[in-house]
């Protein structure tokens, strides 16, 4: 016969006591909180903000922004450490002249996770302008600048910032560069590419791969039918609040006509838009 150690039954009913207990411990410590439905709670939450946030900038855009800052606020209750809320609530509060609570808001955002420092900095600029502070208005410029990796934003930025300092030709370069982009697949794919880094940023896997496609560059785009790009970026607000701020740069220097085609695209796409209209009617009547 084999020797072989012998365990006693006592033994064996204390070992399996223990285990269930353990187990029993481990499924209390679960149902208190789960990770996995921790984790799945959290993703719902930062999905209804955003869809909060997406609300919000549609009162904005429609010049709502007291209903749109209740909204960003509601955001922020439910996500404190949302950089895109207290940034976006910052503009409303801007349009507003609601400038030092605006500028708390910036400061906030600036300090918190995922935070887009280039958007926030332009913010800052623009507070600066509002204050007649020129040369603070230059370093929160640089800054965004100098922050921005997107083709389309940052020449959009830099228009914003000459418009705001009426320098109007510079102003119009800039808005005219963007246009240019935004009807360039390769410029579009970049940006998109850049955002997606921002979307994934919790799946580094994921976020791995698309940085190498930026780093490499060289976009193969021969496959994707560019008329139904045009077609699709054409009918974006975005593209209409372009075509706008260029018009208005070239009203400013006396090109009412091409302003005026400009404002007749920005309604094209979103005929809703009241600053093209409004600024249509200012040249048909004043100055044509």
């Amino acid at each position: 016969m084999e020797n072989k150690p012998i365990v006693s039954d006592k033994a064996i009913s204390l070992t399996l006591i223990g285990i269930y207990v353990f187990i029993a411990i481990s499924a209390a410590i679960i149902l208190i909180d789960p990770p996995f439905l921790q984790s799945i709670t959290e993703g719902n939450r930062e999905q209804e903000v955003n869809y909060t946030l997406e609300e919000a900038m549609a009162l904005s855009q429609n010049g709502n922004d007291r209903e749109a800052i209740i909204k960003y606020r509601k955001a922020i209750e439910e996500m404190p450490n949302s950089a895109a809320a207290h940034n976006n609530a910052a503009v409303s509060m801007i349009k507003l002249n609601l400038i030092d609570e605006a500028r708390q808001s910036l400061k906030k955002a600036l300090t918190m996770k995922h935070a887009d420092s280039a958007d926030i900095y332009n913010n800052l600029a623009i507070i600066s302008l509002k204050n007649k502070d020129s040369l603070g208005a230059l370093a929160n410029f640089e800054k965004s600048d100098n922050a921005n990796r997107y083709m389309i934003d940052k020449p959009m930025k830099r228009g914003i910032y000459y418009m705001n300092t009426a320098n109007w030709e510079n102003s119009y370069t800039f808005f005219k560069k963007a246009l240019d982009y935004r009807e360039d697949m390769a410029a579009y794919y970049h940006d998109m590419l850049i955002f997606s880094c921002y979307r994934y940023r919790r799946d580094e896997d994921e976020k791995s791969r698309i940085k190498a496609f930026l780093e490499a560059g060289n976009f193969d785009l021969n496959y994707y039918d560019e008329e139904l790009f045009l077609s699709t970026v054409r009918r974006d607000y975005a593209y209409a609040e372009n075509e706008n701020k260029t018009g208005f740069a070239l009203a400013r220097i006396g090109r009412y006509n091409k302003a005026l085609e400009h404002f007749s695209k920005a309604l094209k796409i979103s005929p809703g838009y009241k600053d093209p209209r409004l600024n249509t009617q200012y040249i048909l009547d004043n100055k044509l």
